[in-house]
């Protein structure tokens, strides 16, 4: 059995730009977002950013690209991507200024365990690793939601998580081979980064 490479996200932590939702996404064990709380993503958790941003554009024509567009990338998160949740992101003066909070990894077997969430809007679960100090980097950032794609940003961003998720994801290949209950998969791979995290301290 392959297993996909995991995918790398940038993720913002206030609603209104103003509302520190962080406390509550870890107190929760989930990230979230709080775009058009009233539809469900149930039908498109799991599928491709493409497929869901046409369903989502069918199904809310009205709202805005950004809502659309964080939406799609929300539910096509899968089990083993990376985020990062920024504190941060306005420059300071000229210089662009990212600040990462907090880093999570997306939980589940098969697809991302999705809910809707009376205090946070759309909840993914994920398993956050451990507290660090705020990272700040010279990157600009303005949207809630990026999906990071370059592997310069990737690797900056991300640090050693970024390498400990790309093993990670080779080790659940082997893991799922074995594996005769999807409950032991996701807990195996829940284990296997808090692994890599504590044997490498940090993504510096």
């Amino acid at each position: 059995m392959t297993s996909a490479p995991p995918r790398f996200y940038l993720m913002g932590t206030k609603y209104g730009r103003s509302e520190d939702v962080l406390p509550q996404m870890v107190l929760d064990g989930v990230i979230s977002t709080g775009f058009v709380r009233a539809i469900d993503l149930s039908p498109i958790v799991g599928k491709e950013y493409s497929e869901a941003l046409d369903w989502i554009r069918v199904q809310i024509p009205q709202e805005s690209g950004v809502a659309k567009n964080t939406l799609a990338r929300f539910a096509a998160m899968k089990p083993g991507d990376l985020v990062a949740l920024k504190a941060h992101s306005a420059p300071h003066g000229a210089q662009p200024r990212l600040v990462i909070a907090r880093y999570a990894v997306v939980a589940g077997s098969g697809k991302a365990i999705y809910a809707r969430s009376d205090a946070l809007g759309h909840a993914i679960k994920v398993d956050f690793l451990d507290e660090q100090e705020p990272i700040e980097l010279p990157l600009g950032y303005g949207q809630t939601l990026h999906a990071i794609e370059d592997q310069e940003r990737v690797d900056l961003i991300f640090g050693r998580y970024a390498h400990a998720a790309r093993i990670a994801a080779v080790e659940m290949a082997a893991v799922q081979d074995k594996a005769t209950h999807s409950s032991e998969v996701a807990a195996r791979g829940a284990y296997l980064m808090r692994r890599t995290h504590n044997e490498r301290s940090g993504p510096g």
